[in-house]
C-alpha cells in the first residue's frame, strides 16, 4: 500500500481520538474567522461562549473557507511526502472548501493521486467519516478503496440541526432577513437537514425539549443504526432525563453513541445555541 494522507477541514469534530496508520497522516486545514471580512482572528482567542445570542446588524465575525491558494499549498507540500491524498470535506452547501479543493487539485493531476469527497455533512458527521477513512487505511485499504468506502457511508449518513439563533443562518446566507427576523421574534426553533443542494427545513418547534422529542421520533424511523452522535451548545442546560448512554436514546439496540460540545465553526454557521444529531445507518443490517 502506498503512503496516504487524509485531509479534512476544521468544521470536523472527531468522534474519538485519531490514530493514523504508520503510512497515513491526518491533515486538518483551518477555516478562517475574519472581522469585517478583512482581518483574520486567532481561533484560539475566540470561544463559542464569546459569540452573541444573535448575529444582528453589525455582527463582526465572518467564517471563511480555506482558499484555493491555501489548499494548493497544502497539496504541494503533501505531494512530496505521500503517494495519495484523500480529501474528505464538509458539505459544499456550507461553504466553498470542497469547491476550492477541486480547483486546487487540477495543478497536481499526474503528480499525486487525489480523491476529493463532498460528504454533505459537517462536525461529528464529518468526523465519523474521517475516522472510518483512517481505520480503513490502518486495515491496508488503498486510497481508491477508502474513497469508495467513504462515499458509500456518505449516502447513509444523516444530519439534523436545530438552530434557534436564526439570524446566524441569515448571516451565512442560508435564509433571508425576513425569515430570520420573524422566526426569532416568534421564538421558533427550526430544525433542518442537509440535502445535496440545500439546507432543508423539516420542522419548527418552540423549545429544546420539543426538538429532542422530534430527534427521537426521527431516529425511530431507522430500523438498523450503526452510529449516532449529538452536538450540544455549552451555553444551554438541557433539563432532560438521561437515558442509557445519552440523553436521546432508549429506542435502539446498543448503537455506538457519543455526545460532543459544538466547535467554533459550527457555532459560527448555526449559532452558539444550536443542537444537532448525526445518524449513520448500518451498512449490513444483518450484523446489527
Amino acid at each position: 500500500m502506498g503512503s496516504i494522507c487524509i485531509v479534512t477541514d476544521s468544521t470536523c469534530q472527531m468522534v474519538r481520538g485519531a490514530a493514523p496508520a504508520p503510512q497515513t497522516q491526518l491533515e486538518i486545514i483551518q477555516w478562517e474567522i475574519k472581522t469585517s471580512g478583512i482581518h483574520p482572528v486567532n481561533g484560539e482567542s475566540l470561544k463559542v461562549s464569546d459569540l452573541p445570542p444573535q448575529a444582528t446588524c453589525g455582527f463582526p465575525f465572518h467564517l471563511t473557507a480555506p482558499t484555493v491558494e491555501r489548499i494548493a499549498a497544502l497539496f504541494s507540500h503533501l505531494s512530496k511526502r505521500f503517494e495519495s491524498i484523500v480529501g474528505i470535506f464538509s458539505s459544499s452547501l456550507l461553504g466553498s472548501c470542497y469547491d476550492n479543493a477541486q480547483k486546487a487539485s487540477k495543478d497536481y493531476q499526474g503528480k499525486v493521486e487525489i480523491f476529493l469527497i463532498d460528504t454533505q455533512t459537517f462536525s461529528v458527521g464529518l468526523g465519523y467519516l474521517v475516522q472510518c477513512a483512517l481505520d480503513a487505511a490502518a486495515q491496508g485499504l488503498s486510497a481508491s478503496e477508502i474513497d469508495r468506502k467513504v462515499r458509500n457511508l456518505c449516502a447513509i449518513t444523516y444530519s439534523l440541526i436545530c438552530a434557534p439563533a436564526i439570524s446566524y443562518l441569515h448571516h451565512n446566507g442560508f435564509v433571508d432577513h425576513g425569515q430570520a427576523m420573524i422566526g426569532e421574534m416568534l421564538g421558533l426553533y427550526p430544525i433542518f437537514t442537509l440535502e445535496s443542494d440545500k439546507l432543508l427545513p423539516i420542522e419548527k418547534v418552540r423549545s429544546y425539549r420539543q426538538a429532542i422529542t422530534f430527534f427521537q421520533e426521527f431516529l425511530e424511523e431507522f430500523e438498523h443504526v450503526k452510529h449516532i452522535s449529538v452536538i450540544k451548545s455549552p451555553l444551554i442546560v438541557y433539563n432532560e432525563p438521561r437515558q442509557g448512554s445519552g440523553f436521546l436514546l432508549n429506542v435502539l439496540s446498543k448503537p455506538v453513541y457519543s455526545e460532543h460540545i459544538i466547535n467554533l465553526p459550527t457555532a459560527m454557521l448555526f449559532g452558539p445555541t444550536c443542537l444537532g444529531m448525526f445518524i449513520v445507518e448500518a451498512e449490513n443490517p444483518r450484523l446489527h
